[in-house]
């Protein structure tokens, strides 16, 4: 049997939590090599929600006899409550992505099951960590090869822009809890000085009325510039010269993947002071929202930050970096 077993839900999906899995899964074959026998949990549209949680249970028994079984982006209550019923010995570590008290109505029961059926909680922030008495807080890896500073006048050229366009960013859905409205109010302010906003929106969320109307405006004005056929998310970030990220209130992955993968691009980013981000505000401009259009400028010509944010990476983020901090504290807890 494997010395190592991974249980994963679909790892070919694009969202925030399942990037991180699919990034520590990386991780662990550094760490285990060929001792690791990966295991997928995939819903079709046939199964239920609670079908697939009894699924993800009964793989946890098949494997039971793993040395160490690393529960990455699956629902976590039912295996783990399986795990101390049926009284499974193999050493277990949890990977919490999102802070449970804003994600979940009766987080302390489920904070009570994952503490109880875990040998090891691995937190993606240190406020997660800090729920449970038995976490530690690691960074979540990001492919620092894939997403690296690259040359911005080519990258624009390649998107069919002209070189030397001054571009904003903003990557992630049309949602005004993500501060779109933020967004288009700063790209309608800066397209008068020629400034363009370059947005990739994976999904409509929720919008008002009013808001809508200035969206459908501003992009007939081209001070928007809309990304709509599938394109590199490295290439964007390569290509604009600031990001935004205006979250209101906290983001349902924790830290968003995006603020990750702009830092390891050496990409200024200007965000909200928002609590699913506040391990990072010394590496991005973290502004109250009405303050966000007024530091533009600063983040354009912001070269510090941009290595300081990259160099971050490298010894924070990268693959080896975290597979270094993991092993430790896998062998620190035999």
């Amino acid at each position: 049997m494997p010395k190592a077993c991974i249980l994963i839900r679909h790892p070919t999906y694009i969202e925030g939590q399942t990037t991180y899995a699919r990034n520590f899964l990386k991780v662990l074959s550094m760490i285990y090599g060929k001792d690791l026998k990966i295991i997928v949990s995939t819903r079709n549209a046939h199964n239920t929600p609670y079908e697939l949680y009894i699924r993800e249970s009964l793989l946890l028994i098949k494997y039971q006899s793993c040395d160490d079984i690393h529960i990455l982006n699956i629902n976590k209550v039912l295996p783990l409550a399986t795990r101390v019923i049926m009284k499974i010995h193999a050493r277990t570590i949890t990977y919490q992505f999102s802070y449970l008290p804003t994600i979940h109505s009766d987080w302390r029961i489920k904070r009570a099951i994952i503490e109880k059926g875990s040998q090891i909680i691995i937190g993606t922030s240190r406020r997660i960590a800090e729920l449970f008495s038995k976490a530690y807080f690691i960074h979540p890896p990001i492919n620092i090869e894939l997403f690296k500073p690259g040359n911005k006048k080519k990258a624009k050229e390649t998107l069919g822009l002209p070189g030397n366009t001054k571009l904003i960013g903003y990557i992630g859905d049309i949602d005004m809890k993500r501060g779109i409205d933020i967004v288009i109010d700063t790209a309608i302010k800066y397209s008068r000085e020629g400034v363009k906003t370059l947005m990739v929106t994976p999904r409509l969320d929720s919008i008002t009325k009013e808001t809508l109307e200035k969206l459908k405006q501003a992009y007939k004005d081209k001070a928007i510039i809309w990304i709509t056929k599938p394109t590199p998310i490295w290439l964007i970030y390569n290509a604009i010269d600031v990001l935004l990220l205006p979250i209101r209130g906290e983001y349902p992955t924790e830290p968003p993947a995006t603020l990750l993968e702009a830092l390891s691009s050496g990409t200024p980013v200007i965000g909200t002071k928002s609590s699913s981000m506040s391990d990072y505000e010394e590496l991005y401009i973290a502004v109250n929202e009405n303050e966000i259009p007024e530091v533009i400028d600063v983040a354009f010509e912001n070269e510090d930050l941009r290595a300081k944010a990259r160099d971050f990476a490298v010894k924070n983020l990268s693959y080896e970096a975290v597979a270094n901090k993991l092993s430790r504290v896998l062998h620190i807890c035999q």
